[in-house]
């Protein structure tokens, strides 16, 4: 007996995984991850009681900024900009050396040089970038809080629609949320579950209290779907709560 219980506690450390490569326990939010998707501007409770009673919530992407140059706004341009990020190897080099979580002017600076670079090879006039935003100076214009604190509760009629607002534009939203939407199908096909969750509040603490690490925790988990419908020749997305 003592053989059996030794092997299930063995089997229940090995099941539950208690160290900081849980992302349960210590979470690292990523902008670059195509795995998570951070909203802004939005009521916690709001969202809790909508997902709770079976609504759905659309989720939103930052309008264009005015400035963006018509001719980057093609199709044949985003599609040159696509592969040169896949095969350029002075750009995969760049982007290796700016870390694994650049700052997001570090970046676009980044992404602008490649442009620039798309725009010769499609035989295009330069152009000046210097009045170009990042995404969070582009929503604070627009009035649009890019803060990681969301309000607890509100009666803002913008925190009563139903759509989730995050920091990306059209074109990236749609790269990302179609990758997460296929590995769901994924597993759901291949494993017979349910991958995606919504969190809702993030404890910060240390691990030990002369420790400097903060630790990042979620607090309230929700599971939820992902619907993908084709609306006016656009891929439109939108998460439900589901049992579990």
């Amino acid at each position: 007996m003592s053989f059996i219980k030794k092997a299930i506690e063995t089997f229940r450390t090995e099941l539950l995984d208690l160290t900081k490569r849980n992302n349960l326990i210590s979470y690292k939010h990523s902008a670059r991850s195509v795995k998570q998707l951070r909203i802004v501007e939005e009521c916690i409770s709001n969202i809790y009681e909508k997902i709770l009673s079976g609504e759905e919530l659309r989720i939103d992407f930052l309008p264009p900024q005015d400035n963006t140059p018509k001719d980057e706004r093609t199709e044949e341009f985003k599609r040159k900009h696509e592969k040169l990020k896949l095969i350029d190897e002075e750009y995969i080099t760049k982007k290796a050396n700016l870390g694994k979580e650049p700052s997001e002017r570090a970046f676009l600076n980044l992404d602008n040089w490649l442009k620039d670079k798309t725009r010769v090879e499609l035989g295009l006039r330069p152009i000046d970038r210097a009045q170009l935003k990042t995404a969070e100076e582009h929503a604070k214009k627009l009035g649009i809080n890019p803060s990681y604190d969301l309000a607890l509760t509100s009666r803002d009629k913008k925190h009563s629609d139903n759509k989730l607002q995050t920091l990306f534009y059209e074109d990236q939203i749609e790269r990302r949320l179609k990758a997460v939407h296929e590995q769901c199908r994924l597993y759901e096909n291949e494993a017979g579950i349910s991958i995606l969750y919504i969190s809702l509040g993030f404890l910060h603490w240390y691990e030990t209290e002369t420790s400097e690490e903060v630790i990042t925790s979620p607090l309230v988990l929700l599971p939820i779907g992902l619907k993908k419908e084709l609306k006016k020749g656009k891929y439109e997305y939108t998460v439900f709560g589901r049992d579990e």
